[in-house]
């Protein structure tokens, strides 16, 4: 590995100064990466004035600055011909090409990077593989070989069409031959390309490396890391090869030289066992650091998501971060935009992306701030009522019909339902060339009002700029694309662009591991170093390491020792670094990665002592990430519902908490649209068959037992058949329906002949209990059906209710209605306001109607009313509303993820 030293910058300023002192007329100091430009280049500015004949740039960008002979063909361009050469080769026609594409356009560029000179023929090509790969010629190598060849070809048959690869080398051979500076310098370079090298040599380039030459030994009995400051040599001892001796005898060396651990509190391990954990530990320490006036903190991301999440937490506090690798461009919320309306599209509308476009604030912002919400609450709201899946062309009818007290609201939801319609018409279902279906998006955008929005934000500015470009990329590009085919292609590209924040400074920088070399911080912090994340290593689907090595290209083992250099050589910069990682990861071990297990067993075995560390200093978490106990909310009085609903009243006796979630927070979704017919539809459109029935019928008696059957199956045909289902199950359910309607038929007949007649059904009601007192409220509920007869012994009149259920009579408990906590019944005996003689279930999904009833039902109406008024009025003076819910109540719960049983059950 590469020796790190504090002091190359030193010695480049030195070597600088010396020039200059001696008369050099210019001087060029190349750096490894854009980002130590800028703070070198300061510091030559207050050293030797804002005059001095001396520059700072990385070799890329000075070659950038050279005249080119050819065009550099867009990268879509050369996708698009890699693409198309699939396609006529009848090439892997069940994978995704695009993908496919995307990682040939770089195992091409990286063999032109790296100087490899591709045989003629294929053949010559798959006989060096063979010889590399250590085999025997097979149809699978050969294949290899010639999807290679052919590819490499399909993309280097023009010399003046450029790919951006050999556009660099030929900027190199034009510099190399170009006037040359007094001096160039290169500071710590990179792993050299032939043909950077060649051009560096050209140039007369001296480097400055600030290391012990590779391959030379020191004489025996010398300090091997001689040169090196404490902490660089214990890096170097413990993770350079066997040449020194094993790593105990290295061990023992380094403690000879260096007695007291030059690691000890400056370089700190932890483990923590979760993502959640790792990150909160993470913010906790930089913000202990900046509170200590630390100075600059990184925070290097070697696993983005759990950045990403200490980066949340540091800016819920207030703390500035900022990113400068950027994340990919298809996670910000311009390009999901985007790329919501284009699966709209393709799917001819689809209430999920219609849900997430009407939340999206780009949407018809040409229009006033109070129009679009009106028409985006509207509309959601009639899709739901509509039960509305899909069709633009249906949505602006169920948007014309619709009937609502809000007539603007309706008015402005169906000027939005035609503009998706509209919009979406602008796509042809012919193929199409890319740049066409560009020039479709961008007018379908306009058309929407988002541009006006677009750009006004960081991303949406980033993303009219990524079209743009894209529309003139695609200019050449070559073949017809379907719009599933180019709407993937964008997304690939969207995957392939970086957001790039503002220059504006942060307290805090997340950087990569590659990005900081040769740069100063006060303190780093490490998230994500386990054995997945730390080295992180590019792969590829094409050849082998023993393949690479003999293309020239770079293998796994130099990725390794690059790795290492950084990582040496950020800990020796850095005065404190912790270094953090999660011990399990999906319930499986997830280690330390190796290279700083290594060391951790390197210092043991030096200084007797384990750099994994106690947890980091704790800050006060502002905001916790989930309960630790049973939730349990109290109310303003303001807040306590006046209104019950026998279903409301029902979930607050099963548990409070999921009444809190349901009618307090308004998350319930009994309107939420549903993709497939479910039982809940099924028991809807029986209750909707029966009512009708019944309504046509005073008699079921006289009507006879073949005609009701018959009757009841034509009332049963036409509710289901005038369903809009989005699937064909609802003829499942009807057929279910129709094997029961006999039996059915029967216990209506069974009923009638006891002197039951049907008088109403499907009827709201309501009642106000606990008037003028603090424990008011109105009770409400829809009564599926009353009966009513005169009793053949008394000669008094009786009424009865029975509560339609589409399950079978054994999943009613009967001892949750004795005790009252099944409250349907009573809470409609309450609604009648009359006596009931007879309240019961009848259940309709088994062989037969089976009837669970309910004792003593005006009794323990009573009581059950009694009980909610006094519920009513301790909910108004502060009692809580805990999630006591049984195991029942919580398996069928939606509110799972709000209350998180999980997390605190058994606390």
């Amino acid at each position: 590995m590469v020796n790190a030293r504090e002091d190359v910058l030193d010695e480049a300023l030195n070597r600088v100064h010396q020039a200059l002192k001696a008369g050099t007329p210019s001087v060029m100091v190349l750096l490894p990466h854009s980002l130590a430009v800028t703070p070198f280049a300061k510091q030559l500015t207050q050293l030797m004035g804002p005059r001095a004949p001396v520059r700072a740039t990385t070799l890329a960008f000075w070659a950038e600055e050279q005249p080119l002979q050819g065009r550099v063909v867009p990268q879509l361009e050369r996708l698009s011909l890699v693409v198309e050469a699939l396609k006529a080769r009848k090439w892997f026609e069940l994978q995704d090409r695009w993908a496919l594409a995307r990682e040939t356009l770089s195992l091409v560029d990286e063999l032109t990077h790296w100087g490899f000179a591709l045989p003629a023929n294929p053949e010559d090509f798959a006989d060096h593989l063979a010889e590399a790969y250590a085999a025997r010629q097979s149809e699978p190598l050969q294949f290899e070989a010639r999807f290679v060849h052919d590819l490499w070809w399909v993309l280097n048959q023009d010399p003046l069409e450029l790919s951006p690869a050999m556009a660099y080398q030929q900027r190199l051979a034009t510099l190399a031959a170009g006037p040359k500076p007094g001096l160039c310098l290169v500071v710590a370079p990179n792993p050299l390309t032939p043909a950077e090298q060649r051009c560096l040599t050209a140039l007369g380039a001296q480097d400055v490396r600030g290391q012990t030459p590779p391959g030379v030994r020191p004489p025996r009995g010398s300090d091997p890391w001689g040169g090196l400051t404490p902490k660089a040599a214990t890096l170097q001892a413990a993770w350079q090869g066997p040449e020194y001796g094993t790593l105990a005898v290295r061990a023992q060396m380094i403690k000879e030289y260096h007695p007291q651990s030059p690691l000890q509190q400056q370089v700190i391990l932890k483990g923590f066992g979760s993502l959640e954990e790792e990150a909160l530990q993470g913010a906790n320490q930089i913000q202990t650091w900046l509170d200590e006036q630390r100075g600059t903190v990184a925070l290097v991301a070697q696993d983005r998501v759990v950045a990403r999440r200490v980066r949340a937490m540091l800016e819920r506090r207030g703390i500035a971060v900022r990113d400068e690798s950027g994340w990919t461009f298809s996670t910000t919320a311009a390009s999901t935009v985007v790329m919501r309306w284009l699966n709209m599209v393709s799917q001819d509308g689809h209430y999920r992306l219609l849900q997430d476009l009407l939340h999206s604030t780009h949407l018809c912002a040409d229009w006033s701030a109070e129009k679009r919400a009106r028409a985006c609450a509207t509309l959601e709201r009639l899709v739901r009522r509509t039960n509305w899946v899909s069709g633009f062309k249906e949505l602006v009818r169920v948007t014309q019909q619709a009937r609502d007290v809000d007539t603007q609201g309706v008015a402005a939801a169906l000027e939005l339902a035609q503009r998706f319609h509209d919009e979406a018409a602008r796509f042809p279902r012919q193929r199409q060339r890319f740049v066409e279906w560009m020039t479709h998006l961008k007018d379908s955008l306009s058309g929407f009002g988002m541009l006006q929005s677009l750009q006004q934000d960081a991303a949406g500015v980033q993303l009219l700029e990524i079209l743009e470009q894209l529309t003139m990329d695609a200019q050449h590009a070559a073949g017809r694309l379907s719009f599933s085919e180019w709407m993937h292609a964008l997304d690939h590209q969207f995957e392939e662009a970086t957001f790039m924040e503002s220059e504006d400074d942060g307290a805090v920088r997340i950087t990569q591991l590659s990005m900081t070399r040769l740069r100063s911080f006060d303190a780093v912090l490490m998230v994500g170093a386990d054995r997945e994340h730390l080295p992180f290593l590019k792969t590829s689907s094409f050849f082998g390491d023993s393949v690479r090595a003999s293309l020239g290209l770079p293998t796994r083992q130099d990725q390794l020792a690059l790795m290492h250099r950084d990582l040496a050589e950020l800990l020796t910069r850095t005065p404190m670094a912790c270094i953090t990682w999660r011990n399990e990861n999906a319930g499986e071990r997830n280690p330390l990665a190796a290279p700083l297990q290594r060391l951790d067993v390197f210092h043991q075995l030096a200084w007797g002592g384990s750099l994994i560390a106690t947890p980091l200093t704790e800050v006060p978490l502002l905001h916790p990430t989930y309960p630790s106990t049973m939730p349990a909310p109290a109310l303003p009085a303001t807040r306590v519902p006046e209104t019950m609903s026998a279903s409301g009243y029902g979930r607050l006796m099963a548990c409070p908490y999921q009444f809190f979630a349901d009618a307090v927070l308004g998350l319930g979704h009994e309107d939420a649209v549903s993709e497939t017919v479910d039982k809940r539809d099924y028991g809807q459109w029986v209750h909707a068959i029966l009512h009708r029935f019944h309504s046509k019928n005073e008699s079921i008696l006289a009507l006879g037992r073949a005609a009701a059957i018959e009757q009841l199956l034509q009332h049963a045909r036409r509710v289901f058949e005038g369903q809009d289902s989005p699937d064909e199950e609802w003829r499942a359910w009807r057929l279910r329906w129709e094997t029961r309607i006999p039996a059915v038929i029967d216990w209506m007949l069974r009923w009638e002949e006891q002197g039951w007649r049907y008088t109403e059904g499907e009827t709201k009601r309501d009642v106000l209990l606990g008037q003028h007192t603090p424990g008011q409220v109105k009770l409400k509920g829809t009564l599926d059906r009353v009966d009513r007869r005169i009793n053949p012994e008394s000669g008094e009149p009786e009424l009865a209710i029975l509560d339609y259920k589409l399950k079978n009579a054994r999943a009613i408990r009967r001892t949750d209605i004795d005790a009252g906590e099944d409250v349907q019944l009573p809470v409609y005996t309450l609604l009648t306001q009359e006596t009931v003689s007879y309240a019961a279930y009848l259940t309709l999904d088994g062989d037969a109607p089976d009837q669970v009833r309910c004792d003593h039902p005006n009794e323990l109406a009573l009581k059950v009313g009694e009980r909610l008024v006094v519920v009513m009025k301790a909910l108004r003076e502060g009692a809580v509303l805990p999630a006591h819910g049984d195991d029942d109540t919580c398996r069928l719960c939606q509110f799972g993820g709000l209350c998180r049983r999980d997390h605190w059950q058994g606390a």
